[in-house]
């Protein structure tokens, strides 16, 4: 019979492998703990990862080899840019896909029979942004909004364009930067003119690590919040000291609950930082509702049936007890606004 594989499609190289060692830790903790206990089916589960580079092209190079290797379920392109082209393959080749952290609503907005996800969706995340900016701010606050242009980044910052608006707020800048961009001064020196409170950045933690560098050396005031790809330990690592007051908005943060101590403290283990993402516990709740649908399906290949089970399902997982909706999306998420400290864990934005 063999084993059950799960393949975790994530950046192993190039600039974005923090997201891809946060799913990584969750999934591998996650397969190890259900072998021990059996398995799934009398089967044992086995996890292989592939190398997107947090690349659309790379990863769909990556979904090929997954299903080549007759891979049944994919954890992983935790970027929304690679999981978005990935996704159609695997429900053209009958794999499975679980989504633990691509956010872009666009993805199981196209219909797909076999995705799901157990994170919250951009439209969820930039409801906790706009709510927050309303509750804590005057109605004269001066709001910034940088992306940076690609799927992901752009797409949760015109969302909180949109929500902002909704609550009287317009932004007085919004604005694109290039991924890999080194040098931010022209925008720093235009959000200085503008006079900002806020800058609302929409993109990936290495961009904004030297724009918050450079914006602190160059005097910008304005209190920077972020989006969930900025919930990672990487980001002190790109933004250093100036990352201090950084504010972002993260899923449920599990490791907070007694229950998980021990699995907060191996996920810990597993990393040079000593700090836990979000995101392992949402990869380790992915492997959870696969291992848990394939027992309420009694079948541990057909795609089909454990995808029928999952929507019809409501699943014990570390990150809760989760459902799903027809498109595959969660019925209920929950976003937090936390902020970043200078080698210390996050804490919840007061």
């Amino acid at each position: 019979m063999g084993t059950i594989k799960i393949g975790v499609p994530v950046p192993m190289t190039g600039p974005l492998t923090a997201y891809g060692s946060d799913v990584l830790r969750g999934v591998k903790l996650a397969v190890r703990h259900i072998n021990a206990r059996g398995g799934v089916l009398g089967r044992m589960l086995e996890h292989r990862a592939y190398d997107d580079a947090g690349s659309a092209k790379q990863a769909v190079a990556a979904a090929y080899r997954l299903v080549q290797d007759g891979v049944k379920a994919a954890i992983g392109h935790p970027c929304s840019d690679c999981a978005h082209p990935a996704a159609a393959i695997y429900e053209d080749e009958g794999v499975l896909a679980l989504l633990p952290a691509a956010t872009s609503p666009d993805i199981t907005g196209l219909g797909y029979g076999l995705v799901f996800r157990t994170v919250g969706t951009d439209v969820v995340q930039a409801s906790v942004v706009c709510d927050w900016v309303a509750e804590t701010t005057g109605p004269d606050a001066k709001i910034a909004i940088v992306h940076d242009k690609q799927m992901y980044g752009e797409g949760i910052a015109t969302a909180v364009k949109s929500g902002l608006k909704d609550k009287g707020f317009e932004a007085v800048l919004f604005e694109g930067i290039n991924a890999g961009e080194r040098d931010f001064s022209s925008i720093i020196e235009r959000l200085g003119t503008k006079d900002v409170d806020f800058v609302y950045y929409g993109g990936y933690y290495a961009e904004l690590g030297r724009l918050l560098r450079q914006a602190r050396a160059a005097g910008l005031k304005a209190k920077f919040i972020a989006s969930d790809a900025a919930a990672t330990s990487e980001v002190q690592t790109a933004a250093r000291d100036a990352v201090e007051g950084l504010l972002v908005t993260s899923p449920r943060t599990f490791d907070e609950l007694a229950q998980h101590k021990a699995l907060t403290q191996e996920m810990a283990d597993d990393d040079a930082t000593g700090f836990t993402s979000p995101t392992c516990f949402t990869s380790y709740a992915a492997v959870e509702v696969f291992a848990q649908g394939i027992a309420a399906a009694g079948n541990c290949d057909d795609a089909e049936k454990i995808a029928q089970a999952i929507r019809a399902g409501t699943f014990d997982t570390t990150a809760g007890s989760l459902s799903f909706q027809p498109n595959g999306d969660l019925t209920c998420s929950e976003f937090v606004v936390e902020e970043c400290h200078f080698g210390k864990p996050r804490t919840r934005a007061g």
